[in-house]
């Protein structure tokens, strides 16, 4: 796949239909992988929940507070049924696509995660292309709009002919939100020219009316480079914000900045700088790891033939494992999953065995064979799981992580 996706080539710019079927015909293959671009559903939902008006329950959204959400250029990324079900966003996710082959993809996959068909039909699907507005929504209709890597595949640079599409499609999507907190996420990897078009919408969007802009640094899903999350906040005060906010990856700082001179070309430098810094910290800190890092392959046995074994798979990989620190804390373990080396092998007796891939810490490659052996199942795999081995024949050290970031398997 990655060779295929090579021969494609960067698929920044890339606009049309027929560019995108035939990536994502690639990248889903027969069984209809799916794929998270950037970051990983967990950080944006760290960016709603910042964002968006929730209960102190549990982090679940207030009945009377659920957004509708529409999610252009969503591509085949699990996003909208795991904000339904994983975290309470449950009122109906709009997803628009240029390629059939996608929003196709997308049906299989979101069907599969549904329990029902009323929790299917919470998802409803648009062909469209928003290069190319209106698209058939009523004005107004939507609470929060989720680019996650779209303005990124949409335009290579900053040049007019980009500059006056970036600005039609911010149109259409602040003719689709909400006059008063409507919310616009743009997940980017913050090239000079991708924030130079997001910051050129928010002060067209600041000298009509008021609007507020914040920053979040992510956690990507693989690779050295980080990505951010511009949130852009629609509000019905007449006093312009004269700074932005800037919310580090630990969830935990959030630091006012002055926008400088209050002139776009000051804020521009001022955003493009603090990105910089950001990822150089990011991959001097994956630098000081890398050395540490192990491809490990395990292989996983059930109890049973009556496992379900995809289930297990999307378990394994989803929950956040944790080990023992020597002050009696538990510290997180955070294996990076390399899914489309996946496999489920027959073993005998109709039994299978799961075979994962990760990049790991070393020193917590025991650990993590230890917490999934003890792993209870999490109330859906009956008694866990009965051994997990290390292939290491098929495991080894590493001396570097690529720069280049290919889709992360979910």
């Amino acid at each position: 796949m990655e060779e295929r996706l090579k021969e494609l080539g960067d698929p920044s710019g890339k606009q049309t239909s027929e560019f995108w079927n035939e990536w994502f015909h690639v990248v889903c293959g027969e069984d209809h992988r799916s794929f998270e671009w950037y970051c990983g559903v967990d950080e944006v939902v760290r960016v709603l929940q910042g964002s968006v008006p929730s209960s102190s329950d549990n982090n679940k959204l207030e009945d009377n507070c659920d957004p509708r959400m529409i999610h252009p250029g969503s591509g085949n990324s699990l996003v909208p049924v795991r904000l339904r079900d994983d975290f309470g966003f449950r009122h109906r996710h709009t997803v628009v696509d240029i390629s059939n082959v996608a929003l196709e993809e997308m049906k299989t996959i979101h069907d599969q995660k549904s329990s029902s068909k009323e929790e299917s039909s919470t998802v409803e699907y648009l062909l469209g292309n928003v290069l190319e507005p209106p698209l058939p929504l009523e004005d107004s209709s939507f609470d929060v709009w989720i680019d996650k890597g779209l303005v990124d595949a949409l335009f290579k640079d900053a040049s007019e002919p980009c500059c006056t599409q970036s600005r039609a499609l911010f149109s259409e999507a602040y003719r689709l939100l909400r006059n008063d907190n409507g919310i616009l996420v743009v997940i980017t990897m913050a090239e000079k020219h991708s924030i130079q078009l997001v910051l050129d919408s928010y002060w067209i969007e600041l000298g009509s009316k008021s609007a507020s802009l914040d920053i979040w640094e992510l956690e990507p899903v693989s690779g050295q480079m980080r990505p951010f999350a511009f949130v852009l906040n629609r509000k019905t005060t007449e006093e312009k914000d004269s700074m932005f906010r800037w919310h580090k990856s630990d969830g935990e700082v959030v630091e006012e900045v002055d926008i400088p001179e209050q002139t776009l070309v000051a804020l521009l430098e001022q955003v493009s700088s603090r990105c910089n810094d950001s990822r150089a910290r990011f991959r001097q800190g994956m630098k000081q790891q890398i050395q540490d890092r192990s491809l490990a392959t395990l292989e996983i046995k059930p109890w049973g033939a009556d496992t379900n074994m995809e289930k297990l798979k999307e378990l394994i990989v989803s929950t956040k494992w944790a080990a023992a620190s020597s002050d009696g804390q538990e510290r997180s373990i955070n294996p990076h999953w390399h899914l489309h080396e996946s496999k489920i092998v027959p073993i005998g007796y109709g039994v299978s065995k799961l075979v994962l891939q990760c990049i790991v810490n070393t020193d917590d490659l025991d650990h993590l064979v230890e917490a999934i052996c003890e792993w209870d199942g999490a109330a859906v795999i009956e008694d866990g799981v009965q051994s997990v081995d290390v292939d290491w024949n098929q495991t080894n050290m590493i001396a570097a992580i690529p720069d280049i970031i290919f889709p992360q398997a979910t």
